[in-house]
């Protein structure tokens, strides 16, 4: 245990089956071919640079039943193994917003028993697990039937939420007692033409990619203005490095009294944490001939335990992000 931000949690899921050993080890040794049968997973993706590791993507049920939200996670599969605990396969990985969960791992495994032509399923789960989110955020769910030949059900967890508790909740200002509104507003004036800082502002891609914690960027080639974005943060108190990842919408350029700029909008794959976020960002000239001023204005809807921490966080690479911008263009300028 992580005092005082994680815990431990341990479940065991066991199910008889009556079938032979054989047939039952064919499926749960086999890792992709088990997690297909899970009930929430709408998508399953291979990553070809690490062996035996898949991306999975799943809709759940909301902790709370008022919606149902997306979840991400990464997991690695062991090749085959036979053991003294009978056949199966072991599995470990991590939620995508590692904070909430930084790691889970299982065992799965399939043995005879007492009863003639009937084995017992059985798999343990451990997770670490933010202490806050415990009785949130770990419940059982049992698995439809393997097919009809074997009559199978096979259990699984109802994996950890990181989407929004109720999603069609009112835009008030406190979605009392999770969520609250927080505005950052940042500003920075720059030595350089209006020009050639609107190259970045009116450039949604350019722009984000000066945010210091981006690690990728990737157009969603069905829609041009969407982007997946995925970045390396600090966790609460610097204790290590996790990864974070979201969607953004660029609007088209924008020249309004505000001056030339750009709109943006989107939402964290851990919706729990921040539903909703969206920034304006705006270069206008200055009083100062040869001087202008960056004002970005961040709105994001957070939960309200964390709002410290993500309106921290967002403050920080945003303003790092803009002098990054100057120290760009001043150089451009002077050279």
């Amino acid at each position: 245990m992580l005092w005082p931000l994680y815990v431990n949690r341990t479940i065991v899921i066991r199910k008889r089956m009556r079938a032979s050993v054989e047939a039952v080890s064919e499926i749960i040794s086999n890792g992709e071919l088990y997690m297909e049968l899970q009930p929430f997973v709408i998508k399953m993706e291979q990553d070809h640079s690490k062996p035996r590791s898949y991306m999975f993507i799943e809709r759940v049920p909301s902790p709370l039943g008022c919606g149902k939200l997306l979840n991400a996670y990464e997991v690695t599969f062991s090749p085959p193994v036979e053991a003294a605990d009978g056949q199966g396969v072991n599995m470990w990985g991590r939620m995508i917003f590692t904070f909430v969960s930084p790691k889970f791992r299982s065992s799965l495994r399939v043995k005879e028993t007492e009863e003639a032509g009937v084995v017992e399923v059985v798999e343990i789960l451990v997770i670490e697990i933010m202490r806050v989110m415990t009785s949130l955020m770990t419940r059982m769910r049992n698995q439809p039937r393997l097919d009809q030949t074997l009559s199978l059900g096979l259990g699984w967890f109802l994996s950890l939420s990181l989407s929004s508790l109720c999603p069609n909740s009112t835009k008030s200002t406190m979605l009392w007692p999770l969520y609250i509104d927080r505005t950052i507003v940042i500003r920075r004036r720059i030595r350089a033409s209006l020009a050639a800082v609107a190259e970045f502002t009116s450039d949604g891609e350019k722009y984000m990619r000066l945010q210091p914690f981006v690690m990728k960027m990737q157009e969603d080639t069905s829609n041009p203005c969407l982007y997946r974005v995925l970045e390396r943060v600090p966790a609460p108190f610097g204790l290590w490095e996790m990864d974070n990842s979201f969607e953004l919408v660029f609007s088209q350029p924008v020249e309004d009294e505000g001056g030339r700029g750009i709109d943006m909008s989107g939402q964290m794959d851990a919706k729990i944490v921040a539903p909703k976020v969206k920034s304006t960002v705006r270069v206008r000239e200055t009083e100062e001939p040869g001087v202008v001023e960056v004002v970005e204005i961040l709105s994001i809807q957070v939960l309200i335990f964390m709002a410290s921490y993500v309106a921290g966080l967002i403050e920080r690479a945003h303003k790092d992000l803009l002098s990054r911008l100057a120290e760009r263009v001043e150089a451009n300028a002077s050279s």
